[in-house]
């Protein structure tokens, strides 16, 4: 009697929500941002929210991204851009609630620990930080210019189990100046539930001068 009862329980029990929270705090410099993309489905009603915005950081954007596919209800990309206006440790906490759902409750969140410090590093950080589920593509855009001798380093992924790196593009400026830059777009696929870094850096190859230009620093969190 006691096990069918506590199977009645486990049958009934409503679903947790799944939560994700970056284990070190990513770092800003004051005037500097932090790009969020979170996978969402608005024809099923799943969208992201921040649940309250820290003193020390500001909501720049919050728009929705829909992916270039023909398939009916594909999902698509919630990204904030948020910037850093003062030193401190904060939290960004990020809630996914499903309209109509039972008592608003939250289906799934995703924490990212911030910490704002005054800049140490001529080097330019690019901060973004991503939650998708397994199976999910994702591209980060960077803007580069291969006829200044700067490129994007292949990105090094720490664990590969979790996200892959695909085939990188490169992309020219539309603009017919000599010179002109363009972009350069890694793409990512999340493979299963786990957080991974990603990171490159925009430097020359070659000169006497080799430092980074600019470092990406990607922060991947793949959940159900």
């Amino acid at each position: 009697m006691i096990r069918i009862f506590l199977l009645i329980l486990l049958l009934t029990a409503p679903a947790l929500p799944v939560v994700a929270q970056a284990g070190h705090p990513l770092h800003l410099c004051p005037g500097t941002d932090i790009k969020v993309t979170l996978e969402e489905n608005a024809t099923t009603g799943d969208l992201w929210s921040l649940a309250q915005e820290p003193g020390n950081l500001r909501v720049l954007e919050n728009r929705c991204v829909r992916r270039s596919t023909d398939r009916r209800g594909a999902p698509g990309f919630r990204v904030f851009r948020i910037r850093a206006t003062g030193l401190g440790k904060a939290k960004l906490v990020f809630q996914c609630r499903r309209a109509g759902g039972r008592d608003g409750a939250a289906v799934r969140a995703f924490t990212v620990p911030v910490e704002v410090t005054p800049r140490t590093s001529p080097t330019e950080v690019l901060t973004e930080a991503v939650f998708v589920r397994p199976g999910t593509r994702f591209t980060v855009s960077l803007d580069s210019n291969a006829s200044t001798g700067y490129s994007w380093t292949a990105p090094r992924v720490a664990r590969t189990s979790v996200v892959k790196a695909l085939e990188p593009r490169s992309h020219g400026s539309e603009s017919t100046l000599p010179g002109a830059g363009g972009t350069t777009d890694f793409v990512f696929e999340g493979l299963r539930q786990g957080t991974s870094q990603v990171t490159s850096t925009y430097q020359r190859p070659f000169g006497p001068d080799h430092e980074p230009a600019r470092t990406l620093f990607l922060l991947v969190e793949v959940a159900p």
